[in-house]
Parts: structure tokens; C-alpha cells; sequence
């Protein structure tokens, strides 16, 4: 490398997971559940035309805005992508059960590298980034207090953030519908107003 060649710094990807607080849990989980559960349709169960709107839109409003809501009383935690071969080689630790399917699907152990990947800390690497942690002991105790569900949430997403994935696919279904659905109140500009 020649005096003037520089090494471009990389920024590894994050991604911050709510925590649901409360009752906050139950409200939320009830409107993702409307938005699961609702049709692109209007309300005689016809295909959507120009300027309807439909439940998937209403459902998916309701639920943004309760999130919005719940945000400052949430717990954000921020997971960081680790250096590829140091993933690589923390899923090679681990490999799949036998005769564990979900195992077998993923090809690693779920149990063992959720725990070691969300635990992860060293040389200065670390997965999860925010909130900072006085010590392991009191990262592990946090993630040792988390429901089965909570803790699920925050392995999905430190390891899709490391695959390059998105790691909650409700966080973008409601830009989808959006796209989809949202335009459908407006003539594009080449049609006029």
C-alpha cells in the first residue's frame, strides 16, 4: 500500500429493537395482530379503487401510532454487526442438533449461539452496542432477565443485522403497505388532479 492508498473505514450495521414495556405489550401485539389479520380491501370486500381505504392502512396507522406512543417508554437495545469471518466462525461453534429440525433449517444450534451472540464481547467487539453495560455480569443479567419472547426478538435481530437482512419484517411491512396501499388516495402526476 503506497502513502497515498488509504483503507475505507466500514461502519457496521446496526439495528435498534424496541422493547415493549407494560401493557404496552399486549396493545401492540393485538395491533400487529389487526394488521396480520386485515384485507387489502375495502369494506363491501371489493379490490381497493382510487381514494378507498382499506383495513390493512387503518390497522397498520393504528399500530404506528401506538408504537409511537410506547417508544419513550421502551427499552432500546442496539445490536451491531460483527466482522464476517468472526461470525462465521461463532456459528461454526455451534452446530445443529440432531435431530432438531429448526437446528437443521438455520444449520446451527439456535440455543447456544443466541446465547453466545448476544453475550458477545471482546477485543473490543461487542453485539449488542446500546444501552452500555457496566460489565458482562450486568449484560448477562439483563439479558438473563428478558422474557423468552423479548430475547428471541433481540437474536433475530443481531443475527439477520450480521446476514444483511432486515431483521423484523413488521418494522417493513408497514413501508410496504404503504407503497402498495397509500398511493391509492392519489392520481399520480401525469393523470392531473
Amino acid at each position: 500500500m503506497t502513502e497515498n492508498e488509504t483503507t475505507p473505514a466500514l461502519s457496521p450495521a446496526q439495528w435498534t429493537v424496541n422493547l415493549w414495556q407494560g401493557e404496552d405489550i399486549l396493545r401492540i401485539r393485538e395491533a400487529e395482530d389487526a394488521v396480520a389479520n386485515a384485507m387489502p380491501t375495502n369494506s363491501l370486500g371489493m379490490p381497493l379503487r382510487l381514494g378507498d381505504t382499506s383495513s390493512v392502512t387503518e390497522a397498520v396507522a393504528r399500530r404506528d401510532e401506538l408504537q409511537r406512543e410506547a417508544k419513550p417508554r421502551a427499552i432500546q437495545v442496539t445490536v451491531e454487526r460483527l466482522p464476517r469471518k468472526l461470525f462465521r466462525d461463532l456459528v461454526k461453534k455451534h452446530p445443529p442438533r440432531d435431530g432438531d429440525e429448526g437446528d437443521k433449517e438455520y444449520g446451527f444450534n439456535q440455543e447456544d449461539l443466541a446465547e453466545e451472540l448476544l453475550a458477545y464481547d471482546k477485543e473490543g467487539k461487542r453485539t449488542i452496542v446500546a444501552p452500555a453495560f457496566k460489565s458482562s455480569a450486568s449484560r448477562q443479567e439483563f439479558l438473563d432477565d428478558l422474557s423468552d419472547a423479548q430475547f428471541t426478538l433481540l437474536f433475530e435481530a443481531a443475527y439477520e443485522v450480521n446476514r444483511g437482512g432486515v431483521p423484523d419484517p413488521k418494522a417493513d411491512m408497514s413501508l410496504r403497505v404503504t407503497q402498495i396501499y397509500g398511493e391509492t388516495s392519489k392520481l399520480p402526476e401525469r393523470l392531473g388532479d
